[in-house]
C-alpha cells in the first residue's frame, strides 16, 4: 500500500504541473476579454444621446459609429445612412457593450469577412499615439464652429478652402510646431477617405473616441480568440482538474504520512475488538436468558437534528468566537412613544419637543441606528398606507434636527395585530434600536451586476448558520451603492437586485421563505463622502439588519400555532430557551421578553410553574411565602425563570 501511495503522489504531482502550465498560457487571452469590457465604463447615456442628436455628423463619426453597430449587431456591410446607425444606437447601447461578446460568439470571428472589413476601415496602431495626435490637431481645433459635450462639427474644416488650410500649415510649420502634413492627413480622413485614426476621432467626439478605443480592443481579442479558441474552450476544464489534482494530491500525501500510525492504531483496534467481541457474546447469552419487555404501543422514529438544535448553536458559537460573525450592540433601549390623532399623520409642536430626547440618544451613541415604527390603530382606514406615513413624517423630522440619513429606517406596521404588550403602539410610533449582524468578509458582486462571486459564499454561510439556529429571526438584507452612473439601470435598481440575489443565496442555502426580505437604497444613504475612492467603497456595501418587531410577532405566531406541541417539540424547546437566554445570539431585551412569556404560556416546565401557581393561590401565607405572591408576580417570576436559561427544576 505504501508503494501503491507513493506512485500515486507522483502521478498527482506531474499531473497538477501539466495543468498549471496549461493555465497559465490561458491568462493572456482572459485579460485581454477583461480589458475590451472596460473601455467604454466613463461614457454616459446623455453623450450618446447627444451623438445620436446631430444632424450632419462629421464622416469621422459616422464611419467609426458604423463600425461599432457592425461589430454590436454582426452586420457583413457597414450602414451609409446616418439614421439607420441613429436607429440602432437605443438606450441599451451601453448595455449590449457591457455585455458584449454573446453568448453565441463573436461577432468578428462568426461573421464571414466583418474582421476583414473592420480592419479595412481602421488604424489598430493609431493609439499607441494618441498624445502625438492631440497635440497635432490642437491648431485644427481653434477653427472649430459648434460643440455639443464633447461631439465637434469638424464639416467646417473639411470644407475650409485649401488655401487657407495651407496657409495655417505653412505659418504653424515654420515657428516649428505643428506640421502642414498632419492637416492635410486629418482632412483626408474626416472627409471620409483613408483609415481612422484615434487622433481624428478624438478631434472630432471624445464619447466617440471611447468607442473608437473599444472597438480596437475587440479586434484585438478577436485576434487573440482566434489562435487560443481551443485553448479557451477547455481552459474551465483545465481548472477543475487542477483543483482536484491538488486535492488528491494533498490525500495522498496525508495518507502516506499517517500509514504508519494507522497501522499501530488498528493493531489496537483489532485487539479492543477482540475485548468488545467477548462482552457482546456475554450479553447476547443473557439476554437469551431473560426475555425482552414488550415494547410500547407506538414507537417514534429516529429524530433527526433539527436546525435549531446545540449542534447548530455550536457553529454559531465558533464564528462569534473566532470573529467571522459580529453581533451589534444594543447600549439603551427607546421607549419613547409619539401619539397621533385618529385617522391623522401630522407632526405637531409637542411631537416635536419629545423628539429631542432621541435625537440627543443618537448623539450620545454616534454608530447606533434606529428603526422608526409605524402603527394604525383598528379603526383607522387605510392602516397600512396610515402608519408607514407617521413613519415616514418622524423619520424626517430626525433626519431635520441633525440624525444623519444612513443611521435611520422606517416601517409601518399597519394596525400591529399582534404587537407584544410592551410595545402597545396602536395609533402611535415607536423606536426600535437596530441590531446589525457583521460578517468577516465582503459580499462581492460582477461589476454593475448583481451576480454574486463564489468567493461570496462563505461569508453568507456565516448568515446562514444564524438563520438555521434561529427559524423565527427575521433580517432585512439591504443593498447600496456609491453614486457612480450605471447603464440601463439606476443605482436603486441595482441594488435592490443585489440584495435579491443574496437573499436568494440564503433560501438555497436552507434559510426560511420569510426570514429575510431584500431591499435596494442605492446611493441615498452614504456612510462616507463619494468625493473619493475609499468613500465609495465603503458605500458600496451589503447590511444584514435583525428586524425586531418582525422577530417578536414570529415568536407569538409559534405559539398560536404550536401552543400545545413546543413542550414536546425539542426544537422549538431549545431555540425558545436560547433566545430568552440571548445566547449565542444576542437578542435584544424585548425579543427575549417574548421567548420567556411564549415558554411561560406554553407549560414548558410545568412542574414548577404548578409549585409556584398553587402555592400563591392557595397556600397559607404561614407557612408559603410564596402565597403573598400575587398572581402576575408569579407570572413574571416565570418569565425571568427562562430569562437566566434555566429549563428544568434542577436548574
Amino acid at each position: 500500500c505504501s508503494e501503491e501511495t507513493a506512485h500515486n503522489v507522483l502521478l498527482a504531482k506531474t499531473k497538477a504541473a501539466e495543468l498549471e502550465q496549461q493555465v497559465a498560457g490561458y491568462e493572456r487571452a482572459r485579460q485581454l476579454l477583461q480589458k475590451a469590457q472596460r473601455d467604454v465604463q466613463h461614457i454616459s447615456k446623455q453623450q450618446l444621446e447627444e451623438v445620436r442628436n446631430l444632424t450632419q455628423p462629421p464622416p469621422v463619426v459616422k464611419r467609426t459609429l458604423a463600425c461599432v453597430v457592425a461589430v454590436l449587431y454582426g452586420h457583413r456591410e457597414l450602414l451609409k445612412d446616418w439614421k439607420s446607425i441613429c436607429k440602432l444606437m437605443r438606450k441599451d447601447m451601453l448595455k449590449k457593450i457591457a455585455e458584449f461578446p454573446p453568448r453565441d460568439g463573436h461577432s468578428l470571428l462568426t461573421v464571414e469577412g466583418l474582421e476583414d472589413l473592420v480592419r479595412a476601415e481602421v488604424d489598430l496602431t493609431s493609439v499607441a499615439v494618441g498624445k502625438l495626435a492631440k497635440t497635432t490637431t490642437e491648431p485644427v481645433r481653434a477653427r472649430r464652429t459648434s460643440s455639443v459635450d464633447g461631439c465637434s462639427t469638424a464639416a467646417s474644416v473639411a470644407s475650409s478652402p485649401a488655401s487657407k488650410v495651407q496657409g495655417l500649415g505653412r505659418s504653424k510649420t515654420g515657428a516649428g510646431g505643428f506640421a502642414g502634413a498632419a492637416v492635410a492627413s486629418f482632412l483626408q480622413t474626416a472627409a471620409g477617405a483613408g483609415k481612422l485614426t484615434h487622433a481624428d476621432v478624438q478631434h472630432a467626439s471624445k464619447p466617440v473616441a471611447v468607442l473608437f478605443r473599444w472597438l480596437l480592443s475587440q479586434v484585438q481579442v478577436a485576434g487573440s480568440l482566434r489562435s487560443h479558441v481551443a485553448d479557451l474552450a477547455n481552459m474551465v476544464l483545465a481548472e477543475d482538474q487542477l483543483a482536484a489534482a491538488r486535492i488528491t494530491l494533498e490525500e495522498f500525501e496525508a495518507a502516506a504520512c499517517c500509514a504508519g500510525a494507522q497501522a499501530a492504531a488498528a493493531a489496537e483496534k483489532v485487539a479492543t475488538a477482540e475485548a468488545v467481541l467477548v462482552d457482546c457474546e456475554t450479553a447476547l447469552a443473557n439476554y437469551r436468558a431473560t426475555p425482552p419487555p414488550s415494547p410500547p404501543r407506538s414507537l417514534s422514529p429516529t429524530p433527526v437534528v433539527p436546525a435549531a438544535s446545540p449542534e447548530a448553536d455550536a457553529i454559531v458559537q465558533n464564528a462569534v468566537d473566532s470573529g467571522a460573525i459580529i453581533f451589534g450592540d444594543i447600549p439603551v433601549s427607546i421607549r419613547e412613544r409619539v401619539t397621533f390623532s385618529n385617522g391623522s399623520s401630522d407632526i405637531s409642536s409637542v411631537v416635536v419637543s419629545q423628539l429631542s430626547g432621541v435625537v440627543r440618544l443618537l448623539q450620545d451613541h454616534g454608530n447606533m441606528k434606529v428603526c422608526v415604527e409605524g402603527f394604525a390603530g383598528p379603526d383607522e382606514s387605510s392602516g397600512d398606507r396610515l402608519s408607514l406615513d407617521r413613519a415616514n413624517k418622524v423619520m424626517a423630522e430626525l433626519r431635520r434636527q441633525g440624525v444623519p440619513a444612513h443611521r435611520l429606517r422606517a416601517a409601518g406596521f399597519g394596525s400591529g395585530g399582534a404587537v407584544p404588550e410592551a410595545k402597545i403602539a396602536s395609533g402611535r410610533v415607536q423606536f426600535s434600536v437596530i441590531q446589525e449582524i457583521t460578517v468577516r468578509g465582503t459580499v462581492c458582486f460582477g461589476a454593475g451586476s448583481s451576480s454574486v462571486t463564489r468567493d461570496s459564499n462563505r461569508v453568507l454561510d456565516q448568515i446562514v448558520s444564524v438563520l438555521l439556529a434561529r427559524p423565527t429571526m427575521r433580517v432585512r438584507v439591504e443593498g447600496h451603492t456609491c453614486n457612480c452612473p450605471m447603464w440601463g439601470m439606476t443605482n436603486e435598481e441595482l441594488s435592490s437586485d443585489r440584495a435579491a440575489a443574496v437573499v436568494d443565496y440564503l433560501r438555497k442555502a436552507g434559510a426560511g421563505t420569510t426570514q429575510a426580505i431584500d431591499v435596494g437604497f442605492g446611493d441615498k444613504l452614504p456612510l462616507a463622502s463619494n468625493n473619493t475612492r475609499a468613500g465609495k467603497d465603503s458605500n458600496r456595501r451589503v447590511e444584514f439588519h435583525i428586524l425586531q418587531t418582525d422577530t417578536i410577532l414570529s415568536l407569538q405566531q409559534l405559539l398560536r400555532s404550536k401552543r400545545l406541541h413546543i413542550a414536546q417539540d425539542a426544537s422549538t424547546r431549545h431555540e425558545l430557551l436560547t433566545a430568552a437566554t440571548g445566547h449565542p445570539v444576542p437578542f435584544a431585551l424585548d425579543v427575549r421578553w417574548v421567548a420567556a412569556g411564549v415558554l411561560r404560556a406554553s407549560g414548558v416546565d410545568w412542574h414548577i410553574q404548578r409549585l409556584f401557581w398553587l402555592a400563591s393561590v392557595k397556600g397559607d401565607p404561614r407557612t408559603t411565602p410564596a402565597a403573598n405572591l400575587q398572581p402576575d408576580v408569579v407570572q413574571r417570576i416565570f418569565v425571568f425563570f427562562f430569562l437566566l436559561g434555566c429549563a428544568s427544576v434542577a436548574q
